[in-house]
């Protein structure tokens, strides 16, 4: 596909772009494409796992799709992860106060009430748009941001990745060196995701609907 080709492309040397604006059918596309994408890239996965697995190679064990998560899989994450990983990506000054807000909002609501916490993480996330806290500083970070985006646009990629070590069960020290493996999914995920991010318009909404759907992906065993 195309757009395979453009993201490897991409990868090499990725940097901020004008983005493409995308027209509804267009964005159907999109998202086919994303999914089509995914599904190769999982049976990939799925063969090299099967392969290290005759091999002997120790891997850890993933956690079974329960229903009763399907929720918090397909509406919570998606949102959540990408807000944190992707939005950051274009507008930083903005988007990391976003991303401040965010966490602000998950640390305070187990020690203060629910309401007074997310506030909290409102005020946080509106902070940049007073006039004094912007103009020149935010002309500068987003610069510093341009000049080292090739660090900026990994370093949120692979924390994606590693964060997603935390799906993992059975974790014991003979499978340290497979976790190398398990990541090799989610880090190619999140880069294709980032990629869609930074290439189209409302590219943090496309890339939240992908997530979401290939989330699903994993529950649709459970419903035949």
């Amino acid at each position: 596909m195309a757009i395979t080709k453009e993201f490897i492309a991409f990868l090499k040397h990725p940097v901020l772009i004008e983005p493409d604006v995308l027209t509804f059918l267009q964005s159907i596309k999109l998202i086919i494409k994303g999914i089509v994408f995914y599904i190769f890239l999982s049976i990939g996965y799925i063969l090299l796992i099967a392969l290290l697995s005759l091999i002997g190679l120790d891997l850890p064990e993933l956690p079974a799709a329960k229903m009763s998560k399907i929720y918090r899989s397909v509406i919570i994450a998606p949102v959540i992860e990408e807000l944190i990983f992707r939005l950051p990506l274009r507008n930083f000054y903005k988007n990391v106060f976003v991303l401040g807000g965010l966490f602000l909002y998950i640390v305070l609501k187990k020690l203060i009430p629910v309401p007074l916490a997310a506030i909290f993480g409102l005020v946080s996330m509106v902070l940049p748009y007073f006039p004094k806290l912007a103009g020149r500083l935010e002309i500068n970070i987003n610069n510093f941001v341009k000049q080292y985006y090739v660090g900026v646009f990994y370093f949120f990629a692979f924390s994606f990745g590693i964060a997603h070590i935390t799906n993992l069960l059975n974790i014991s020290s003979e499978t340290y060196l497979s976790l190398l493996v398990y990541l090799i999914n989610p880090l190619a995920v999140g880069l294709f995701f980032a990629f869609v991010r930074i290439k189209y318009k409302n590219g943090i909404l496309y890339a939240i609907i992908l997530h979401s759907l290939t989330n699903l992906l994993h529950y649709l065993p459970a419903f035949f």
